[in-house]
């Protein structure tokens, strides 16, 4: 198995525009390997 070159856990992403804040992504879990690698 490669190692990742990119790994986010738990990744969390908020839009703030003025007072409202919109919550885009909540807990994602993501692992980037090399271009032309599939993980499964």
């Amino acid at each position: 198995m490669s190692e990742a070159l990119i790994v986010c856990e738990s990744l969390v992403r908020i839009f703030q525009t003025g007072s409202i804040e919109v919550q885009a992504l909540q807990g994602l879990d993501l692992v980037g390997t090399r271009p032309g690698r599939p993980r499964a």
